[in-house]
Order: structure tokens, then sequence, then C-alpha cells
């Protein structure tokens, strides 16, 4: 974000807010402009108390009337961790494309199975079994990401870049926790995938829990461009 200079008085536009924490961010950062938070439930953007924050209960894979996103009226449209979860990610990428004003920015962050090459065999065994658990139930693409700059540069997009950043799992950090907690809540759709019994991934998630355990975590992968003026 400071890379593309978001200063005060942007509209901004955060597709997929869920619990708001760019938002927040971003509220604070171009206020007093206003910055649209859209997500199917907003009930976690209920806590925001930023008054530069409206917040839009919408479908991204629908089209939004103009009373409710207006086109071409951001100076920045962002998604973070959303689109790749979306069968509709093309389509709903060219909407924000076509949120933006001239001259205003698309920024775009996912992630991809990087971890699934893990060199500890049960985690990266239960990483793949993970990954084709969620695109067999909604859909989530693991090369999504990968496709980035070829996805903004078809869309016209100019003074494209890319940011790479991976976290480390270990000693029961926040990475280490999303990724136990995901496993536990799709645990009996990835033991069904066949790439691993139930038992050695009740191994991997008590070995998940201990301070020995390091590999890494989901990787998220940043790419912006900007409209033609």
């Amino acid at each position: 974000m400071q890379s593309i200079g978001l200063k005060p008085g942007w509209r901004c536009i955060e597709a997929g807010a869920g619990p708001g924490h760019m938002t927040r961010w971003i509220a604070r950062k171009a206020a007093p402009a206003e910055v649209t938070a859209v997500d199917l439930d907003t009930a976690a953007l209920a806590r925001l108390t930023e008054p530069n924050i409206r917040t839009v209960c919408a479908d991204l894979t629908q089209s939004l009337t103009a009373d409710v996103v207006a086109p071409a009226s951001f100076d920045l449209a962002y998604s973070r961790f959303t689109l790749l979860h979306l069968r509709e990610r093309d389509e709903v990428l060219a909407r924000m494309y076509d949120w933006l004003t001239p001259g205003g920015w698309l920024v775009i962050s996912d992630s991809t199975d990087f971890a699934a090459n893990s060199g500890i065999t049960d985690y990266g065994t239960a990483m793949t079994a993970m990954w084709e658990t969620l695109e067999k139930t909604i859909g989530t693409s693991r090369q999504w990401a990968r496709r980035f700059p070829e996805q903004l540069a078809r869309l016209g997009l100019t003074d494209l870049n890319l940011h790479a950043y991976l976290p480390v799992a270990r000693n029961r950090n926040a990475t280490a926790e999303i990724i136990r907690r995901t496993m536990i809540e799709l645990r009996q759709k990835m033991v069904a995938t066949g790439r691993m019994p139930d038992e050695a991934l009740a191994r991997l998630l008590d070995h998940l829990s201990t301070p020995e355990f390091l590999a890494f975590g989901f990787p998220m992968i940043t790419t912006w461009g900007r409209k033609p003026s």
C-alpha cells in the first residue's frame, strides 16, 4: 500500500473484507474519504467504529448495482484471501477493475500451495489433502495466485509489480494455529481424499501444537497494477 502511495482522500473498496482488519487500516490511511467494505457476511464488520467506513452486504459473484458500488469511482480496489475461493474469480477481478477511476490501483493478495512441497512428509501430505478438499467443496484454486501478473496485464493494467511473503509456522504461533484450526475443521473431508489416514492426521495436529514444530505456512502473493489514465 505504501508503494502505490495510499494517502488521505483516496476512495477505497475492499472486496471480501472478512473481519475488517485491512478495512480499518485502509480507512485510517485514507481518511476522511470513505472506504467501502464488501462481504457476504458483515457481522464481524459491525464492530468497526471508524466514521469513514461503509459496509455493504453483497455477493461478490453477482453484479452490484451502481447505487451500491458505482463504477469508475474508486482510487483503490483491494482483496485479500478471497478470490482464490470463488469459482467466478475472473469475473470478480474484472468487476474490481471496472470500479476503478482512471489512474486507480488494483491490489490482490492470495495464497498458493507452496507448503504442500514441505520436506515434512505428513505435513506436506496433509496440506495437499487440504487444498484438494477446498477445491472439491468450494472451488478454491491453488494455482490462481501464480497467474496474477498475467491476469492483471490481460485487464490492461500498467505499472505491474509482484511481492511474495512466506510465513513460518513454529512454536505455536498464529500461522501454526491457523493451519491447525483449518485442518481440524476439514479433518473428515481431508481423510476422505485418501491422502492420509485419520491416525496420521491426528499425530500431525498434535505436532502442530508443540514448540518443536517448524514448517512453511500459507504464502501470500500480492500483485498490483494501475488502470490507465
